[in-house]
């Protein structure tokens, strides 16, 4: 929600109130009060006119929303930054401490992940930066302390 063109922000709100809708309507069962309470809010976003989530149908699942390639981008990020974290768990490095995250030997299709996804892997990881290097670059860090995480 962080810049982009207008119509890139209104698509995005747009999404999140609908994912937002629906989550509310599946989980009706469970926690009614709640549910209804905030469905009263969000039903005028949707343009929904009915009195209540109970008259609502329950969600439907849909395998032609589902996206395999953005679930396995979505997983590939998740290790990722969990590898950065073991990282400093491993070498005491405080986890607000920005690291600066080098990366030799990616695939093709790492290499586009991180860079689709740099701002997330900066914040979620908390690194200051990201360099992607060759597979055959021979250059050495004058690094005090070095760790490896498997291939990316």
């Amino acid at each position: 929600m962080n810049g982009g063109t207008e119509a890139e922000l209104r698509g995005t709100r747009h999404t999140l109130v609908t994912v937002l809708e629906g989550l509310l309507r599946l989980a009706h069962p469970i926690i009614p009060f709640i549910t209804e309470t905030i469905w009263q809010r969000v039903k005028v976003l949707c343009g929904i006119t009915a009195d209540t989530i109970m008259l609502q149908p329950f969600p439907q699942y849909d395998a032609s929303q589902v996206d395999e390639a953005a679930l396995a981008d979505t997983e590939w990020l998740k290790q990722a930054i969990v590898a950065v974290r073991n990282i400093r768990a491993e070498m005491n490095i405080a986890p607000g401490k920005p690291l600066e995250l080098l990366l030799r030997g990616c695939s093709a299709d790492a290499e586009r992940r991180v860079n689709e996804n740099r701002g997330f892997l900066q914040t979620l990881a908390r690194l200051e930066s990201i360099t992607v290097l060759p597979a055959d670059d021979k250059v050495r860090f004058p690094l005090r302390r070095s760790s490896t995480a498997q291939s990316c």
